[in-house]
């Protein structure tokens, strides 16, 4: 599709303006940019391909062929560039982001994944497929020259884990350990990635949801564990809860993961030894809405009302048949649920993407230190307002080069606080001869201190004089302070 207008940048610097030497007026507060909004149409489409298997996951599919819905939202104008989403459940074309993006003039693709009947039986090997698919179309017929992938919530993974296959291809088995034609399809690459409130992945956000107290998966009311029963009011642990009580809640689900996932591997071990190896097993997951979080408020504060989740009371979601991972099959647990063989999980994807960059909106110090490892760059933006947005947008595509300074010490844990530069020590200082470090797993140092920010360029500070050899009081520094700064190639 032909591109809209745009007008090429500026080929030569503009000229240098010298620092005003009296205040500047006083500007008003910005304001949002006014981006127009107008009608865009629908275009429903079909997304059909043959996939030779012996096992059918979909109701409804004909003979080898693999089939996904799609749509396209845009308004009159056209564009060369296309945002795709897709999520693990339904089509994200009646998501509100996505409309809306096509009433500013973008064009956009919700695209389901094969599953159109529900996640049950999903395997995340095969979604990437299907968005391999869809990206591929959006090129080839459509004409799109770019493609910017966007993940909303649960989609948020399964985008970057796309990107880092068709980047760093990885994959070459299911998680149930069969094949898989990732290992022989060569994915086309997207131009970018856009993740929005998106869970690490799948597996790690259902594994925060499960229910500690159940310990027998066809009979959940018996034997359960009481002290770990969070919804039972007799239960002596209420919230706000101990540290101890939500670490031991946090192994507890971990070891039902891991037993359910035990539980799956031996039942498709026990199909192929039968010489039925294509067989499969459904299941229900009992008590799937059980997350601490949702009854403590204190727990990563957020002003969230205690006591309720997005599905409602969390008592009641709990056994709803509507609650995520109720349903499920045997691979599609080791693929999607599973702590322990799930492969889908976009922390451990955005290293093998380009520029994975972090972007932070938060008013406090977080615990990013996995981030600091394993991102290329991470673009602190605190709350930035109401054009925020364009602020970050520029800095990510380099019509801004970045020069902030972090006003603050950025502490390695919540255990290294206070942690200012000047905050009185009971200990020796960190240069001191011999001195180590105050914590034996940890180091004393902040992960980035005061004044750290980097930008897109190298600068050299020199030749700062003053033009009187004493000051007294009442002097205008700012009038008598002489700075050269000296870039080798700024831009």
């Amino acid at each position: 599709m032909p591109d809209s207008a745009t007008t090429p940048p500026a080929t030569t610097p503009p000229a240098t303006t010298p620092p005003a030497t009296t205040p500047p007026a006083t500007t008003p507060p910005a304001t949002p940019p006014h981006v127009e909004r107008g009608r865009y149409r629908r275009s429903p489409y079909l997304l059909v391909s043959q996939e030779a298997s012996t096992r059918k996951d979909v109701y409804g599919s004909i003979g080898d062929h693999v089939v996904r819905q799609a749509q396209l939202l845009r308004g009159e104008r056209d564009s060369d560039t296309v945002v795709i989403a897709m999520h693990p459940i339904g089509s994200p074309a009646y998501l509100p982001l996505f409309p809306e993006l096509a009433r500013t003039g973008l064009h956009v693709i919700g695209c389901a994944n094969r599953y159109s009947t529900g996640d049950a039986a999903l395997q995340m090997e095969n979604v990437l497929l299907d968005l391999g698919q869809c990206i591929r179309d959006a090129r080839e017929r459509l004409g799109y020259q770019k493609v910017v992938l966007a993940g909303w919530s649960g989609g948020g993974s399964p985008m970057m884990g796309y990107q880092a296959e068709a980047e760093k291809p990885v994959i070459t088995r299911t998680a149930a350990g069969e094949p898989t034609l990732l290992a022989d399809t060569e994915l086309p690459k997207a131009d970018g990635v856009l993740l929005l409130a998106a869970p690490r992945s799948r597996h790690r956000l259902l594994t925060d949801f499960l229910d500690a107290s159940v310990t027998d998966e066809l009979e959940p009311d018996r034997n359960r564990a009481a002290e770990f029963d969070l919804y039972d009011p007799a239960n002596p642990n209420q919230a706000p809860y101990s540290a101890d009580f939500l670490a031991a809640y946090r192994d507890r689900q971990r070891a039902r993961s891991a037993r359910i996932t035990e539980f799956a591997q031996a039942t498709l071990a026990g199909f192929a030894a039968a010489g039925r190896p294509h067989n499969e097993h459904a299941f229900v997951v009992h008590g799937t809405m059980a997350d601490p979080r949702w009854l403590d408020p204190t727990i990563e504060p957020n002003g969230r009302r205690p006591g309720w989740s997005y599905l409602g009371d969390p008592s009641v979601a709990n056994t709803s048949p509507g609650a995520l991972l109720r349903f499920t099959t045997a691979r599609s647990w080791l693929s999607q649920w599973s702590l322990d063989t799930a492969q889908v999980d976009a922390g451990d994807a955005a290293p093998r993407v380009s520029v994975p960059v972090l972007v932070l909106v938060n008013g406090r110090p977080l615990d990013i230190r996995w981030a600091a490892e394993h991102a290329s760059a991470i673009l602190e933006a605190w709350y930035p307002g109401t054009v925020g947005g364009d602020a970050v947008a520029d800095v990510l595509v380099g019509d801004a080069n970045p020069g902030g300074k972090l006003p603050v010490s950025w502490p390695r844990s919540a255990g290294q606080e206070p942690i200012y530069y000047n905050h009185n020590r009971t200990h020796d200082p960190d240069d001191a001869p011999k001195f180590a470090s105050r914590y034996w797993d940890l180091s004393s140092k902040p992960l980035f201190p005061f004044g750290y920010g980097l930008s897109y360029t190298s600068f050299q500070f020199g030749q700062l004089r003053l033009n009187k050899s004493r000051i007294k009081s009442g002097i205008d520094l700012c009038e008598g302070l002489f700075v050269n700064v000296a870039s080798p190639h700024f831009i």
